[in-house]
């Protein structure tokens, strides 16, 4: 995580605002079984696997993973904050998870000399140059035959978000403290937020990561962004939700 970056706004301000309500764990655990399923990817595929997460954030999703079996799982998360509570987490799930690492890194720093079979990387990568030459060196640690799982944010997707950062912009002071921003902003988006029936956030954390995060408008990546990164040494296997249609064929009629 670079200058500049989400880390540089999480630390100056001492927060984390990337924790999910998962008080029920059953139910986490359901979406997230459901997104890797529509990805191809059923729990079973990662049984026995060396797998990689970089930036974990909480690791309330890593814990999923860890929670299919394994062989073996490194997360890389350079937050102190961050690495506390994804200590913390699966001290709570010591005898239920496989074994893992957590390498307090940045990623840019991250040498681990080996190949894996899986490499995660959720929510942090966007379209600035140094982060999209990064996209290379998460594939670069997938062994032939592996997976990459990568998220991408279209710009019709983040439309929305603009237009909400952009209203923020007006109604916030520079001169205010971040706590006053944020209670505020938490108050003016409170009424709207609270019709999306599956937000897994709090108000607060997600005005600190969407609304008052100087870096969150280089969070878009585009699929095709990714491709001119690595297109040429891999292949999208599936997507969530899924948005394109091959009509390529292997024989047809003629």
């Amino acid at each position: 995580m670079t200058a500049g970056g989400h880390l540089d706004h999480y630390l100056r301000h001492h927060i984390l605002p990337v924790r999910y309500q998962a008080a029920d764990l059953p139910a986490h655990f359901q979406r997230r079984e459901s997104l890797y399923r529509m990805l191809g990817l059923p729990p079973a595929v990662l049984r026995g696997c060396d797998v990689l997460e970089v930036a974990p954030g909480t690791g309330q999703n890593a814990l999923f993973v860890a929670h299919a079996g394994p062989a073996n799982l490194d997360l890389v998360e350079p937050n102190p904050i961050a690495v506390e509570e994804i200590r913390a987490l699966f001290a709570e799930h010591a005898d239920r998870i496989a074994p893992f690492a957590v390498h307090e890194s940045r990623f840019e720093d991250f040498s681990p000399g080996r190949l894996y079979d899986v490499v995660i990387c959720e929510n942090w990568l966007g379209s600035l140059p140094h982060e999209r030459a990064l996209i290379g060196k998460l594939a670069d640690l997938v062994r032939p035959g592996g997976l990459l799982i990568l998220t991408v944010v279209p710009f019709t997707g983040f439309l929305a978000n603009v237009l909400r950062r952009l209203l923020a912009l007006r109604l916030t002071d520079p001169a205010e403290s971040f706590d006053v921003s944020t209670a505020k902003m938490a108050d003016v988006f409170g009424a709207h937020l609270s019709t999306i029936a599956g937000m897994t956030r709090s108000h607060a954390d997600w005005v600190q990561d969407c609304v008052l995060n100087p870096h969150y408008l280089h969070v878009v990546l585009p699929l095709d962004q990714v491709l001119t990164e690595i297109g040429d040494r891999m292949d999208v296997l599936g997507s969530a939700p899924r948005f394109a249609i091959d009509w390529r064929w292997f024989k047809g009629l003629h």
